[in-house]
């Protein structure tokens, strides 16, 4: 019998790649780590009811009352970058819903049926594949032009440029004289 055929390398789907990053949901803030970027409390509405005026004013960030929830008035930047969280900002971050940390999984390489595939390959898009695919095509179709053999890829450019040649040089076109 003959020898199994090789695996064929297969694409995965482009969202493969990208899927870990919609399944890890933003960890609640915490104390002592480092956010990556700098945390900003946005002016308006936090939904937060006026017991919770006291977590505002240990971080000087100016609010009211409105309808019976806390504005704040003015956007304050509550941690820098490299500044590490106190206990109050982040209970405050929490209860304002604002998570300023991202933990998620790198993908380095994925294997598929016996073929590794490389980040960068996880990223191909469709659009991707089909740019390639027009260039190898108009490629082919150049080469094969090019050397005088015809092949799929050259035959429609071939007939094209025939029925031109043709209709230039051998179609005379009969003329009227107007009197």
């Amino acid at each position: 019998p003959p020898p199994p055929a090789p695996p064929t390398p297969t694409r995965p789907p482009p969202t493969s790649g990208h899927a870990l990053e919609n399944l890890s949901p933003p960890p609640p803030p915490r104390v002592a780590p480092t956010p990556p970027a700098a945390v900003i409390a946005p002016a308006g509405n936090t939904g937060l009811e006026p017991t919770m005026t006291s977590f505002f004013q240990a971080l000087n960030i100016a609010t009211k009352i409105t309808k019976g929830t806390v504005d704040i008035l003015n956007e304050k930047q509550v941690v820098t970058t490299g500044e590490k969280v106190d206990n109050s900002t982040a209970t405050l971050l929490a209860k304002l819903k604002i998570f300023p940390f991202f933990y998620r999984m790198e993908v380095k390489s994925m294997w598929d049926r016996g073929v590794v595939f490389d980040a960068a390959d996880l990223s191909v898009t469709e659009t991707v594949v089909e740019q390639l695919l027009i260039n190898g095509i108009q490629n082919i179709a150049a080469l094969s032009l090019g050397a005088g053999i015809p092949t799929e890829a050259s035959l429609p450019i071939a007939v094209t440029d025939a029925f031109k040649t043709v209709s230039y040089t051998h179609l005379t076109l009969p003329t009227k004289r107007i009197v």
